[in-house]
């Protein structure tokens, strides 16, 4: 799922609530403008960043995590949780408070740390994802700009979720509308903002404010060509 920490930060409301957009079209227009948010946040450089570390942080949730992207690798920990996860065959290692888990304390283990890195990297940069296999794409007015309206019919844990991106002059986007499984409040708007640049030339947003909080941060991030060269911190080491 890729907001099930989200789901913590939401109290029942309806205060920025939007309906689903309508009309739209698909094709052509859609995809241009989807291309011109990957310009705006240089997603040519991201595919060119092989590692990436950060901390997620949302009210009552810290986590660590670090990717090796080119391997498809990742570290997660949490509370006194430490996960190495070899993403794409769901499998890893797993140790709490130093101590390696085994059974079904493991399997526990992989099953969230996998959760909680597919909500993370998903909320680190999501514009790299809009042309998944999977992904379709509409271009809408909202009070006369275009923005683009997102579904995932599949991947993640909630196939479904909507999205709609709105965005500023150049491209780049300025906050999302969310219709997603887990969250109460259909249409619920988020900021994105705060961007920072990677030293690839890639720009990530680390700031998301809701309901007048802030409520999830992107901190900590740290990103190199490769996972030899991303430098370790927090006990996560760069060799695998």
């Amino acid at each position: 799922m890729r907001l099930r920490t989200l789901a913590l930060l939401i109290v029942v409301s309806t205060a920025g609530c939007h309906p689903l957009p309508r009309g739209g079209t698909t094709g052509a227009d859609a995809d241009a403008l989807a291309r011109a948010m990957e310009r705006a946040v240089h997603k040519d450089e991201w595919d060119r960043t092989g590692a990436v570390r950060w901390t997620f942080r949302a009210v009552g949730q810290t986590h660590r995590l670090a990717w090796d992207k080119q391997r498809n690798l990742a570290q997660v920990s949490w509370r006194n949780h430490l996960v190495h996860l070899d993403v794409a065959n769901k499998s890893g290692r797993a140790w709490t408070k130093g101590v390696e888990q085994t059974g079904k304390k493991h399997d526990e283990l992989i099953e969230d740390a996998l959760k909680i890195f597919f909500n993370d990297s998903f909320w680190l940069n999501p514009v790299a994802k809009l042309f998944d296999d999977g992904v379709t794409r509409q271009k809408v007015l909202v009070k006369g700009k275009p923005a683009l309206f997102i579904k995932y019919n599949s991947g993640g844990v909630t196939p479904g979720d909507r999205y709609l991106w709105l965005l500023d002059e150049n491209a780049r986007p300025v906050a999302w509308r969310m219709w997603v499984k887990v969250l109460e409040l259909p249409g619920l708007q988020v900021s994105w903002e705060d961007w920072r640049s990677l030293p690839s030339g890639a720009m990530v947003a680390t700031k998301h404010r809701f309901l007048r909080t802030t409520g999830v941060r992107i901190a900590d991030v740290q990103a190199a060509p490769s996972w030899a060269e991303l430098p370790a911190t927090d006990g996560q080491s760069s060799s695998r």
